[in-house]
């Protein structure tokens, strides 16, 4: 909420989750829009997570062992 009070006269400095808020207005949504822009902002998070899968799950099982 408060990026979306602080920056609401600048849309160029919008962050990427108010970028995606203006997709959905009071009376439709654009819906191709909000999930093409829903996918692309979760990419790199999977493209790294299948790089370290490796090694986050040796992480998570060495601390379920203790």
């Amino acid at each position: 909420m408060l990026p979306l009070v602080i920056l609401s006269g600048n849309s160029d400095m919008a962050t990427i989750p108010l970028t995606q808020y203006i997709f959905e207005s009071q009376f439709s949504t654009n819906y191709t829009l909000a999930f093409s822009s829903y996918l692309l902002a979760s990419l790199p998070m999977l493209i790294v997570y299948i790089i370290a899968q490796k090694w986050i799950i040796s992480g998570v099982t060495q601390g379920a062992i203790k």
